[in-house]
């Protein structure tokens, strides 16, 4: 893969995360509107979709910056919410779609990453990322993580 070709998956891959924001925010709009209490749609109904909404569009606008942790992070979320998704309704609604969205967000985890290869190779002054974002970003990563898994394991407090 050259520089263009990694910039190119970056971009599709951006360009799938918000594709995917605005099928989930539609849906979010519609099942809320709507108090949809019973099939797929009642995973939607709730306020706390917006912050899923919230970590697809931030991911979207880094990979579009080449932003090699919002490539991994828009992947593991697609694919946690997907396992969130399973669990609760014990159907994998979405089979295709999800193929095409984790080809693509693989595609732009590739591509974030050859591109700063490329960059720290051609470029003699190439800067790393500054050690404060790694101070803050590792320890919010990991508190995210927990917390998905938390809520995977917990999962509907209304089934309690």
């Amino acid at each position: 893969m050259n520089k263009s070709e990694a910039i190119k998956a970056a971009n599709n891959g951006a360009l799938a995360a918000t594709i995917s924001f605005a099928i989930s925010a539609v849906i979010f709009a519609y099942a809320y509107s709507t108090n949809q209490t019973s099939g797929f749609l009642r995973l939607f109904n709730d306020p706390l979709v917006i912050f899923d909404l919230l970590i697809v569009s931030v991911c979207a606008f880094g990979m579009t910056h080449k932003s090699r942790a919002a490539a991994v992070v828009v992947l593991v979320h697609f694919i946690l919410s997907k396992i969130a998704m399973i669990q609760d309704t014990g159907k994998f609604n979405g089979a295709m779609v999800a193929v095409i969205l984790l080809y693509y967000y693989a595609k732009a985890i590739q591509g974030t990453f050859v591109y700063h290869k490329i960059e720290k190779q051609n470029n003699p002054e190439y800067k790393y990322a500054p050690k404060w974002s790694f101070y803050i970003g590792i320890p919010l990563g990991i508190i995210f993580c927990f917390l998905t898994l938390l809520g995977l394991v917990v999962g509907d407090p209304g089934s309690l």
